[in-house]
């Protein structure tokens, strides 16, 4: 993954720089995540992250998305985002149950700016992606709407998951055979999973960029709470990082160029 995300920094930066404001830089990130909705698992994770910023007419590339304008509008989008999951371990709630790798998740999203405009303004996100596990298997699918509402230096969003009966039987199911006194057999078909609520808090001061942020999901209102697997209908999760740039075009960075 980082090599790959250098070879694109690379790309864009020798073959499209003259047209387009960029930056490229590097940094540190942290975590602590359930491993996934509900779970009595957590995840306190520090990484070094590669930074880039692309801001070309019709592509952009920000944070963890590329996106392109459809028709040129400034008001319609498509991203092609990342997303994903830390692995569950087969103990606590899960023990003698198959463990899950790594989760990846990736897949289109369009994207309507309903209100306001590049600098500060909201609307509808509605993606589709596929999960894939580390080893390449199909974990399914996932479909994830959502509004927001993006200023220069917040993100706020507030959405909804639904997953096809494979991804829900992987993470909250308990087939016959593993189920035991305290964990009885649970099964589920395709379904609404998951409310989720998030708030994103970035600034810059120069070449250093600071993001801050969090996430709650809530299980409650559909039948994935009633799984044996859920310790609790309410999960939270909070993840921080600082970046520098140490390389950009010519073109000052305008503090909120950038499309929501």
């Amino acid at each position: 993954m980082l090599f790959g995300a250098f070879v694109l920094a690379w790309w864009i930066t020798a073959g499209l720089a003259h047209a387009a404001e960029w930056e490229l830089g590097a940094g540190v990130g942290a975590l602590d995540v359930p491993a996934y909705a509900g779970a009595d698992q957590r995840y306190r994770l520090a990484a070094p992250l590669p930074y880039l910023r692309y801001l070309g007419e019709h592509l952009r590339v920000r944070r963890n998305a590329v996106r392109w304008r459809l028709g040129g509008s400034a008001r319609a989008w498509l991203d092609l985002s990342l997303g994903g999951g830390p692995p569950v371990h087969a103990r606590g709630r899960r023990a003698g149950m198959p463990s899950i790798p790594w989760r990846v998740e990736l897949g289109p999203r369009l994207n309507l700016r309903l209100v306001g405009d590049e600098t500060e303004g909201g609307g509808l996100r509605v993606a589709w992606r596929r999960a894939l596990d580390a080893r390449g298997r199909d974990l399914g699918w996932l479909f994830v709407p959502e509004l927001w509402w993006d200023a220069p230096h917040w993100l706020v969003r507030f959405g909804a998951s639904y997953a096809n009966k494979r991804f829900l039987r992987a993470y909250y199911g308990v087939p016959p055979r593993f189920a035991r006194p305290g964990r009885p057999a649970f099964l589920l078909g395709s379904g609404w999973h998951e409310l989720r609520a998030s708030v994103l808090w970035r600034a810059r001061h120069g070449k250093l960029r600071l993001w801050a942020g969090g996430v709650v999901y809530a299980l409650a209102p559909f039948r994935v709470a009633a799984s044996p697997l859920v310790a609790s209908s309410l999960s939270f999760g909070w993840g921080a990082g600082i970046a520098w740039t140490w390389a950009s075009s010519s073109t000052s960075p305008a503090a909120a160029s950038a499309w929501r």
